[in-house]
């Protein structure tokens, strides 16, 4: 699933060349409906009914963790770049840990908020480029931060997600979500003629929004499962590997340059995202 994300940043670089943000959620997010609402035919025997509880929690999880995590991951990505995207996104677990500790009381020792405090000063290395002037002048690039709200979106989703997770089966509560996000979305999607977006897809524009309709909702499916099985914080630990993975997929499929700086805020996002779920 790790591997299946941080593929999500390049290739949605490329897809972005074809499709703006709000179709392409859009159309990621009907797919994806779709497809979920037939895998949970097939294991669930009154799948309506089931679909119709739990309105409220459906909502909540179809707002956070469907549409506006992918809504600003989008336009995010759209202005900064992917491998920064990558990076931020790895911050992911220490706002779920905070999350844990407000409201599902986990316990939450000094040396996890000073993992916080390491993590964000990586993060806030990586969005000013390192420079204390642009930290002072605030002329960040608004890419990072609509990635950052986005991530603290689907730490959101995480966390409370963990909790529906008790009450319903995954397969219901992922295709649930998704499908309450599609009726919501669906008019996004006419934003630009459809006709008109295929008409401009290349090969490789159409395998990218493939890939993202496809793998993005079935990816999620596979994490909610992993939330029926391990806590929040331990499911978004292995999200350490993302920055890693996106910067290698970035400089190999869009010959993105990985910079010092770069570097450097991803060992601190790391080590404070250690020291926050570890000890």
């Amino acid at each position: 699933m790790t591997f299946i994300w941080a593929g999500n940043y390049p290739v949605g670089k490329l897809a972005l060349e074809h499709v703006s943000p709000l179709p392409l959620i859009a159309l990621r997010t009907i797919v994806g409906a779709a497809i979920l609402v037939s895998l949970a035919r097939k294991s669930t025997s009154n799948l309506t009914a089931e679909l119709r509880e739990e309105f409220g929690s459906t909502l909540i999880l179809a707002l956070t963790g469907v549409m506006a995590s992918g809504i600003f991951f989008y336009f995010g990505l759209r202005m900064t770049t992917a491998s920064n995207a990558g990076i931020i996104s790895a911050s992911t677990p220490i706002w779920v840990a905070v999350l844990s500790w407000l409201f599902v009381a986990e316990r939450f020792s000094l040396i996890n908020g000073c993992g916080v405090l390491l993590s964000f000063i990586g993060l806030v290395t990586i969005i000013c480029h390192g420079s204390l002037t642009i930290l002072l002048q605030r002329s960040f690039n608004l890419g990072d931060v609509l990635i950052l709200i986005g991530q603290l979106n689907w730490a959101t989703y995480t966390v409370y997600g963990r909790l529906v997770l008790s009450r319903r089966s995954a397969i219901v509560t992922t295709a649930s979500s998704y499908l309450t996000g599609a009726v919501l979305l669906f008019p996004l999607l006419f934003l630009e003629p459809p006709g008109a977006i295929v008409q401009q897809l290349s090969l490789v524009g159409g395998l990218a929004v493939t890939y993202l309709c496809i793998l993005s909702p079935l990816s999620q499916l596979w994490y909610s499962k992993a939330l029926v099985k391990v806590s929040p914080h331990r499911a978004a630990i292995f999200m350490n590997l993302m920055p890693i993975i996106v910067l290698v997929f970035s400089a190999l499929v869009l010959g993105e340059h990985i910079s010092l700086v770069q570097m450097v805020g991803t060992a601190m996002v790391i080590g404070g995202v250690i020291l926050t779920t570890r000890f």
